[in-house]
C-alpha cells in the first residue's frame, strides 16, 4: 500500500470507532443508575497526575500500525477486531454503565492543569471495558504479527496504559482486564479462526516508519504543554477553577 492509502484506511477507522464511543458516551452519561466495578485492590492506588503522559500516548499507538503493516488485508482485519470488540462493549455501555467516581483536584501546576482538561473532555463514562487498553491492544497486536520485535514493544506499553488509567483515576482494574481480553479473543477470531490470510500477507514496512508517529506525539505533547504555559484554556472552562500557585 502507498502510505496515503494505509493512513486513509487507518483513519477512517479511527473516526467510526471514536464516533460510535462519542455516541454511546452521550447515553450512558444520562442513565440514572451508575454501577462500579471496584475492587479492594484498586483503592490502593493514588492518583498520579504525571502517568498523563502514558495515558496520552495511547492516542498514538493506535496509529502505529500504519507504519508497520504492509498489506492491506491486514490492516482491514484489525479493523475488523476494533469492531467487534465494540459489539460486545457498546451493549455493556448502555445497559451496565461503569462509572469512576473522582474527588475535584486543585490546579496547582501543569500535571493538575492536564488532569483537569481530561475530565473536562473525558467524562467518567463507557468505562466498563476501558476502550484504552483495548484499542492499544488491538493495534500491539496486529503489529506483532509482522514484527515480532516492535510488536513485543507495543504489548510492554499496553501494560503500562493499562496502569496509566488506573493512576489517573479513569478506570478499574476490572475495566482494562474485560478490554485486554476482548483484544486477544477478537485478534484471535479475525486472525486465526476466519479464513487465515497467507504468510506473504505478513510483512512489514521499515521500522524507520515509526518515527513519524512518535515524532507527532511528542508534537503534540509540547504543543499542549503550551496551552498551560500561555494560557490558552481559561481556567474557568475546566471542572476546577483554581488559581496557580
Amino acid at each position: 500500500m502507498h502510505w496515503v492509502r494505509r493512513m486513509t484506511i487507518l483513519l477512517i477507522l479511527m473516526l467510526l470507532v471514536t464516533g460510535i464511543y462519542l455516541v454511546v458516551g452521550v447515553f450512558a452519561a444520562e442513565s440514572t443508575v451508575k454501577f462500579s466495578a471496584d475492587l479492594p485492590f484498586d483503592h490502593y492506588i493514588k492518583l498520579s497526575a504525571p502517568w498523563l503522559i502514558v495515558y496520552f500516548y495511547m492516542y498514538f499507538q493506535i496509529l502505529a500500525p500504519a507504519s508497520s503493516i504492509r498489506d492491506q488485508r491486514v490492516l482491514i482485519r484489525m479493523g475488523s477486531a476494533f469492531l467487534l470488540m465494540y459489539l460486545v462493549a457498546v451493549p455493556i455501555w448502555i445497559w451496565l454503565p461503569v462509572t469512576v467516581p473522582r474527588d475535584p483536584v486543585r490546579i496547582t501546576d501543569f500535571w493538575t492543569y492536564a488532569l483537569n482538561v481530561l475530565r473536562w473532555k473525558d467524562p467518567p463514562v463507557n468505562c466498563l471495558p476501558s476502550m484504552h487498553v483495548a484499542h492499544s491492544a488491538v493495534a500491539a497486536l496486529a503489529i506483532r504479527r509482522v514484527d515480532r520485535l516492535m510488536g513485543r514493544v507495543m504489548l510492554v506499553s499496553v501494560g503500562l496504559i493499562w496502569w496509566s488509567t488506573l493512576a489517573v483515576g479513569q478506570h478499574w482494574f476490572v475495566d482494562g482486564l474485560l478490554a485486554l481480553t476482548l483484544a486477544v479473543l477478537a485478534d484471535w477470531i479475525v486472525f486465526d479462526v476466519y479464513k487465515p490470510l497467507p504468510k506473504t500477507a505478513f510483512g512489514h514496512i521499515d521500522r524507520r516508519w515509526h518515527l513519524t508517529w512518535i515524532a507527532f506525539f511528542g508534537f503534540s505533547c509540547a504543543l499542549f504543554y503550551a496551552t498551560y504555559h500561555f494560557e490558552w484554556v481559561p481556567l474557568d472552562m475546566l471542572p476546577v477553577s483554581t488559581p496557580k500557585w
